[in-house]
């Protein structure tokens, strides 16, 4: 009986290939041929035995070299021995994140356009991002970038496929937009006397600013000519009939740098007394100036029937009518103004029948 010559020989391998992640273990069985009746095995790591076994179970670090060697009793065999060996690949582990930059900053003016950047640790090959706003899907890729609205929330989510990570979908950061108005100035002007004064009478102008932000700035100029030095907000002066003053404010802060102009005219009375010249009888107002408390009283033939009063303000603008009774071409009434009334020039027509009568008088509470 003659039996043919045999090669023993052995092989190892592992479920889950020759890579792994670090802190996993790794199990190695062999298939061996030609063994005999009673094959042994040698199981090393870096030249190092380990086992005995069929199979070993380890965790192994980067760069390990695990072999088997198998000592073989089969008859007619070529060789005693086999070996088989591996090299393992050990990738550290990866944590996916992320953090988003924001250019210029999360407090914007109006209609300025915000960008987004978002720095990225553990990607992998083919990372997928996605931004949202208020939780809506509104880009991808790293950078994003639009106008926000004020409290607007901004996110960034990414889904990783970076070798031994974590995680695998990492969400940014919620970064919450504080969008401010644009300060245009609303400015009025009010005067003290008043619009309508005297001749030579010092009138000080006061400009009252809306949306002017902490520290507006101001210029006043008069007939079209800035006036050296008048940059507070009240200017003081004398002036003459129809003198257009004019003042511009700039608002001031991170939405400023908006001016808005505002003109008053201011007109000079030439008149003596307190009646109109055209006046007759004894008709008058008094006290004048007053509190906004006086009484019109007096006789005229002028005055034969009932007296319908307004009283306007100097923009024109009636602030108080009554009707008045004649009693025998005379008249004696007493007249209360509303509290909320400005000081300043008033104009008070008295109107009877195709005629009419006009004082002027002055009020300072």
């Amino acid at each position: 009986s003659i039996n043919p010559l045999v090669m023993p020989a052995v092989s190892i391998s592992s479920v889950t290939g020759d890579t792994t992640c670090s802190g996993n273990t790794l199990t190695y069985t062999l298939t061996a041929a030609n063994g005999g009746t009673s094959p042994t095995y040698t199981w090393r790591v870096n030249g190092s035995i380990v086992t005995a076994s069929t199979a070993y179970n380890f965790a192994p670090v980067n760069g390990d070299v695990i072999s088997v060697r198998m000592t073989s009793n089969a008859t007619c065999r070529i060789l005693d021995t086999a070996s088989s060996s591996r090299t393992i690949t050990v990738n550290t582990t990866v944590t996916p994140a992320i953090y988003i930059g924001i250019s210029p900053n999360d407090t914007v003016c109006e209609a300025t356009s915000v960008n987004f950047a978002a720095s990225i640790a553990a990607p992998g090959s083919t990372p997928f991002y996605v931004w949202k706003v208020n939780g809506i899907v509104t880009g991808t890729g790293t950078t994003f970038a639009y106008a926000p609205v004020n409290n607007d929330i901004v996110s960034f989510m990414m889904v990783s496929n970076a070798v031994c990570r974590t995680v695998d979908t990492v969400t940014s950061n919620l970064v919450k937009m504080t969008v401010l108005p644009d300060l245009t100035p609303i400015v009025t002007i009010t005067a003290n006397p008043g619009f309508v004064v005297n001749a030579g009478q010092n009138v000080t102008l006061t400009a009252n600013v809306i949306n002017g932000g902490l520290s507006p700035t101001y210029q006043w100029s008069v007939n079209g000519n800035p006036i050296t030095g008048a940059t507070s907000s009240i200017y003081s002066s004398t002036y003459s009939n129809n003198d257009l003053v004019t003042c511009d404010v700039t608002s001031s802060g991170m939405c400023g740098g908006y001016t808005t102009s505002k003109s008053a005219t201011i007109q000079v009375m030439t008149i003596n007394g307190f009646e109109t010249p055209e006046l007759t009888g004894t008709i008058r107002i008094y006290p004048n100036p007053n509190n906004g408390t006086f009484t019109i009283a007096g006789t005229t033939t002028s005055l034969k029937n009932d007296c319908s009063v307004t009283i306007t303000n100097i923009m024109g603008q009636v602030v108080y009518s009554k009707t008045l009774r004649v009693i025998n071409n005379s008249v004696n009434e007493t007249i209360v103004l509303g509290s909320t009334l400005a000081n300043g020039m008033y104009i008070l027509t008295c109107t009877t029948g195709d005629e009419q009568k006009v004082f002027h008088f002055t009020m300072s509470r």
